[in-house]
């Protein structure tokens, strides 16, 4: 299937998903980049929708998917040049937190170097429990 059009209802969907209300209302988030998605498929995650662009190759083993036309994408990503792949994820159910055995607090982490270096921090002092903000 090829979506070209920046009305399609699930183009206007997914467009949606780069909104905190979004998300929650649809139970789902969007991941972009060939990579990112390619950690989220071997880290046996399952995708509600795969977009790829039209006439972009298509790793081998990853699931059937949707082919999208510039526009269409262009609408979807939050990117300012798309790469021309993107997934949709259901959001993890929440999880407990045990308040008694404490843990990392992190707001307002930008830089996914800085974050990497916390999370590797905080598994040498075996912090059992992060939470981004």
């Amino acid at each position: 299937m090829l979506i070209t059009a920046t009305d399609n209802p699930l183009v206007r969907h997914l467009a949606t998903l780069h909104e905190v209300a979004g998300r929650r209302a649809s139970g789902a988030f969007l991941v972009e980049g060939r990579r990112a998605i390619a950690g989220f498929l071997a880290a046996g995650w399952i995708p509600n929708h795969l977009l790829i662009r039209s006439g972009s190759a298509v790793p081998e083993g990853w699931p059937e998917h949707v082919e999208v036309g510039e526009r269409a994408l262009a609408k979807i990503s939050a990117a300012t040049t798309p790469s021309g792949y993107l997934a949709v994820f259901a959001l993890p159910a929440e999880v407990p937190l045990d308040r008694a055995a404490g843990g990392l607090v992190l707001a307002g982490v930008s830089d996914p170097g800085n974050l990497g270096t916390l999370l590797r921090t905080a598994a040498a002092f075996a912090v059992g429990q992060v939470v981004c903000l």
